[in-house]
């Protein structure tokens, strides 16, 4: 059976008959170098800058400076937030106080999202390093480089590490000693911001939609997207949901047992966030500045149940679903927080500059980085 898969289902887009472009792209790069355990001190406020309008205005929990542009997404865990900055450090900073309880020195600007697992914090920099970070004292444990000088932000599972490079492969490390495990060869940069890992299948983009098995590396199929992946992709009821930017834009979704393009929704290509899904819905940014949510079981007719006003969501900024309400930040710089079931603004929260990051939330605070050099905590 051919496991290079194409679009062969329902009712296609003209554009679907076009050839694919295919792009190449210089990823990211890692976070190296020496750590520090010196503490500043973040700003705090009892009540936030929200912006007026229907919705509610929304408060500042805290809010921590750091020397640039904040456009990784924060990951939270263990009361700890982590996220990098274009300063060049990734920061650890408390989920309660805002106070730093470590910074990490990179090789240059820290765009990655990081991921914490096991007492170490996986992020990259723009040296082209993938680093591994004690979580607790901010202590290198150790650094990978591949053949090229760009990676992904790392995905990790089951003990292994799984990065994109721009030389073309997907490489799986050991969590622990940074050795590789495996390797992937796809000929060509990788574009998917991060893989994606579930049940057992590592999934990620280029030209087409590769689905490996996560210990061997072994291919089990790739699907022709007819354009080039731009996201993460999202893994939910068996079907893979991605963005894609080319002759079609917008977001594919494809059945992982079937193999085929179960829909298609048109999002423009400005908007380059990842798509989220929850409860049945799929989650995405247009290049109406927008946020979309599609049923996400449409079958061969797509079916949007709801679309937010323009200026909602940013280029950049993927949403993120908890507890009934999405948020997402937008390049006016504010964040918004949406209803799940209409789209209907309940908040909204200014910040100083668009908002690039994607937010996190934990115990009812939403954590999210700003283009003005704060990460902020909002509840």
């Amino acid at each position: 059976m051919n496991d290079d898969l194409t679009l062969r289902s329902g009712k296609l887009p003209p554009s679907l008959l076009l050839p694919a472009a295919i792009l190449v792209v210089t990823m990211l790069a890692a976070c190296g170098g020496s750590s520090s355990t010196t503490s500043s001190s973040p700003s705090v406020t009892p009540s936030g800058g929200a912006s007026g309008g229907s919705s509610q205005q929304h408060g500042l929990v805290w809010k921590f400076k750091t020397g640039g542009p904040v456009r990784s997404s924060p990951a939270v865990a263990n009361g700890v937030v982590y996220v990098g900055s274009t300063d060049g450090y990734l920061y650890a900073v408390d989920s309660r106080s805002g106070q730093q309880r470590w910074k990490f020195k990179a090789g240059g600007p820290v765009r990655s999202s990081p991921a914490v697992v096991g007492g170490a914090v996986y992020c990259r920099g723009s040296d082209g390093y993938l680093y591994a970070v004690d979580s607790r004292s901010g202590q290198q444990r150790w650094k990978f480089k591949a053949g090229g000088p760009a990676a992904s932000s790392p995905a990790v599972a089951n003990g292994m590490v799984y990065v994109a490079s721009n030389d073309g492969y997907l490489y799986t490390l050991d969590s622990r000693s940074g050795r590789v495990r495996w390797k992937f060869n796809t000929g060509g940069g990788i574009y998917s911001p991060a893989p994606a890992v579930s049940g057992g299948v590592v999934y990620f983009g280029r030209d087409y939609l590769y689905a490996l098995d996560k210990t061997t590396g072994q291919k089990i199929w790739r699907f022709n997207l007819g354009a080039v992946a731009r996201a993460t992709p999202a893994v939910s009821r068996g079907v893979v949901y991605t963005r894609v930017t080319g002759y079609m834009n917008g977001l594919h979704a494809v059945d992982a047992q079937s193999r085929h393009l179960t829909w298609h929704f048109e999002t423009g290509d400005q908007v380059v966030s990842s798509p989220a899904v929850a409860g049945g819905v799929v989650y995405c940014g247009g290049d109406d500045y927008c946020l979309h949510a599609v049923d996400a079981q449409s079958g061969r007719e797509m079916k949007e149940i709801w679309k937010s006003n323009p200026g909602v969501a940013g280029e950049a900024s993927s949403p993120a679903v908890a507890d009934g309400v999405v948020y997402v930040g937008g390049d006016d710089g504010r964040l918004y927080a949406l209803d799940i079931d209409t789209g209907q603004g309940r908040w909204e929260f200014g910040t100083g500059g668009p908002v690039r990051s994607s937010p996190a939330v934990a115990n009812g605070v939403v954590y999210v980085g700003s283009n003005d050099g704060y990460l902020y905590a909002v509840k």
